[in-house]
């Protein structure tokens, strides 16, 4: 890592520190003008909140059965406040285990006073007797402030991480909480979530690994013969790979393995997916499908494809979910949160970081404090043969019987 990458880093967060406090009066006053008040009568309710990307509730969803197989809860209402990125997801796949699905655009609800009013206004009428914020790094404007305008008897939330608030931040909104969870005895998201519902419900909850299990019988997009997915977006810069390595990965396994390569990703995409296009030599060979798939349509094609190449986004964990081999290059952000997979819950799911941190991942040593929250390692110093060699491993596999 070089000077000028700690420097620009640390003018960066300097930058970012100013402007989230500078939000917290304007905010502060719109949440203030709510009068905070519910019936002395609570229901049987258990309010989640999961406002995190569709990877972090792919990684929480199967806790879900749970509680209503539970002895306790059995009887009790569940409400789920989502993120509306996966709403799709949601309402097709969990329906059967939540009776109510509230949907936040969390965008607007940062940045539009009067959406954020409303919302907090609706929440603020719940009476609940259990609201649980399900996200292990709390946000102090987002989900904090929705624990906090909810009078509900019991408030559940996690001790949180400096992912996304500061220490004052933190210390503020802990008082929110009647209780908060201590799941830094596990660094993987999936074990924080088992922990966290094994202490709701008071009884283990034995489920091993992320599942879906998701028959669509009429899917809006059939692709004809073999191909590899790619994904070569993502929302963060530094954590995308280079689009010219990509093309020349795509051009490779036209060329020695005979596959379509189909582009995947939301509109956000659409800009490098179409530079993609236009650079790469076999464009006839390329489906492009960009912000023209669901999450359910994508389940499917994920389902039926040879290979995933990814960045470090959400579709990772969608393809652990159904057992899709995966290739990913990531930069070592949140190491050992979400990436890599331990091996007892997926082993198809291969990680190329830069060189530093692949030796850290042989020692199995992720206690690098610098690679907690943001790696500055470059995710461009991961080698296109280094990748090839990972991909030919994959796809020349006899022990999977996707290839044989």
């Amino acid at each position: 890592m070089s000077t000028l990458k700690k420097i620009d880093r640390l003018l960066r967060d300097s930058i970012l520190f100013i402007y989230d406090l500078l939000k917290f009066i304007p905010l502060k006053a719109v949440d203030s003008i709510l009068s905070y008040s519910a019936s002395g009568e609570f229901s049987k309710e258990i309010f989640l909140i999961k406002l995190d990307e569709i990877g972090d509730y792919i990684l929480f969803r199967n806790f879900l059965p749970f509680i209503k197989g539970s002895e306790k809860h059995s009887d009790y209402k569940v409400v789920l406040c989502g993120n509306i990125a996966w709403k799709n997801l949601a309402e097709n796949l969990d329906a059967n285990y939540v009776d109510e699905f509230i949907w936040l655009d969390k965008k607007k609800f940062s940045t539009n006073f009067v959406y954020r009013y409303k919302f907090l206004k609706m929440i603020a009428a719940r009476n609940s007797l259990i609201s649980i914020n399900c996200s292990y790094s709390r946000s102090f404007y987002i989900d904090d402030a929705i624990i906090h305008a909810i009078k509900i008897a019991k408030k559940i939330g996690f001790k949180t991480d400096l992912s996304n608030s500061y220490k004052w931040q933190i210390k503020f909104s802990n008082s929110y909480y009647n209780e908060l969870i201590n799941s830094e005895e596990e660094r993987f998201d999936f074990y924080k979530n088992r922990i966290l519902f094994t202490r709701l419900l008071q009884a283990p909850t034995p489920i091993a690994k992320p599942v879906i299990t998701y028959e669509n019988n009429h899917p809006n997009f059939r692709i004809d013969g073999n191909y590899a997915i790619f994904f070569i977006g993502g929302r963060l810069s530094y954590k995308r790979w280079s689009l010219n390595n990509f093309i020349k990965l795509g051009e490779y396994l036209i060329q020695n393995y005979n596959l379509k390569i189909v582009l995947a990703g939301s509109f956000s995409e659409k800009n490098i997916n179409e530079k993609f296009l236009s650079k790469i030599k076999t464009r006839e060979l390329v489906v492009d499908l960009t912000g023209k798939t669901t999450l359910l349509d994508l389940i499917k094609i994920l389902g039926d494809a040879k290979l995933l190449v990814s960045n470090d986004t959400g579709i990772v964990h969608v393809a652990a979910s159904i057992n899709t081999p995966t290739t990913v290059l990531a930069n070592g952000t949140h190491l050992g949160r979400f990436l890599p997979y331990p091996d007892d819950i997926n082993d198809k799911i291969k990680v190329i970081y830069p060189l530093e941190i692949m030796a850290l991942i042989e020692k199995k040593d992720f206690s690098n404090k610098n690679l907690i929250y943001r790696s500055l390692y470059d995710i461009n110093s991961i080698r296109l043969e280094t990748v090839m060699e990972e991909v030919d491993k994959i796809l020349l596999s006899t022990k999977n019987d996707k290839y044989l």
